[in-house]
This record gives structure tokens, sequence and C-alpha cells, in this order.
């Protein structure tokens, strides 16, 4: 919610496009829960795959066996008292702590995602844990791009979308607008 105005504003005109919507975002629950699970010892083989999203999975296990990830957290909601969010993944990767997000769709609005793991990465910083480096990684039909991201400039935007969130949501005082009135 938070970051959403950092992206492109979006507004399906047809029921194709609705539902599109609906199935990309049923592929990624699937497919979070699919990466939770591979991630805490569970078997391809025992997972219920819907026959759509296997090639996507496949991505999934090609990126695991090529990748020595020791998760310290996966998909863990956190707060910070003000905000909450729920990072994909928390790890050691690398040899860095790091902040990993999926994504299963062709087009990756990356300002947004820059916010996003920017928030994710004050989360971690307010609950003691202190990220080196983020990623998004776009989860493809048998394809893996994984994406760096700056950490400088994921603060960056994540403090904008805040601000910006803030102000949107501002309560006015009853009978005038801000707070101060100058005649």
């Amino acid at each position: 919610t938070i970051v959403k105005p950092l992206g492109r504003d979006y507004t399906p005109d047809d029921e194709y496009a609705v539902e599109r919507i609906s199935a990309a975002a049923e592929r990624g629950t699937i497919l979070h829960d699919y990466i939770a699970y591979r991630l805490q010892g569970g078997k391809r083989k025992d997972y219920e795959m819907p026959h759509d999203y296997e090639a996507y999975a496949d991505a999934v296990d090609e990126f695991l066996l090529m990748n020595e990830i020791h998760p310290l957290n996966i998909e863990t909601p956190m707060t910070d008292g003000e905000v909450a969010g729920t990072p994909d993944l928390v790890c050691e990767w690398r040899g860095m702590i790091c902040i990993l997000d999926y994504k299963f769709v062709r087009q990756m609005d990356k300002s947004k995602v820059c916010g996003q793991l920017g928030g994710y990465m004050a989360l971690c910083e307010a609950n003691g844990i202190f990220v080196d480096e983020l990623y998004a990684i776009q989860f493809q039909r048998g394809e893996y791009p994984v994406y760096p991201v700056n950490p400088e400039d994921a603060a960056r935007m994540w403090q904008a979308a805040l601000a910006i969130y803030k102000e949107k949501n501002y309560k006015h005082p009853s009978g005038c607008i801000g707070e101060r009135i100058y005649y």
C-alpha cells in the first residue's frame, strides 16, 4: 500500500485484464508458498503444484539448486511500531545478509520494487537485522533473472513513498487545512 505511488497507474480496462491480474495473484501466492515449503526442506514431488505453474517451479528449483541459501526469516511478518510488512526471504547468501523478493510476472515495476525492498530493509533494521544486500528475483518459465537493488536508492525510495503515504493520510484539524493558519 505504501509504495503504490511509486508504481504505474494501472486500471484494467476489460474483463480479460482483470482475469490476468487475478491469475497472476494466484500464481504469486502459490509459488511464494512453494518456495517457503522448499526452503524448509520440502520435496518437489510432495507438493501439489498446479500444472500451469510447473515451469515457474522449475525455475525456483534450479535457483535453489544453484545457490546456497541459509534462511533467517521466511515470510516472517515484521513491524517497527508504525508500519508492518512481510519480506519474502531474509537469508545469508553469498556470504552476506540479504533480502530476496520474488516476482512471478513478466514485467516488474522497478521503482515500486526498489521502494518495497527499502521498506523491508527498514523493518529488518528496526528488528535488529542489518542487511547487506537486496535482490529481486524474477521467476519466469524456466529462468530466474536476479536483479541487485542498491540499498541507498531503496532507502530513499522507501522514505519518499512513506512521506507521500503520511501526507495522503494526514488527518487535518476540524475547520482548517493543515495545522497553522496565517492571516
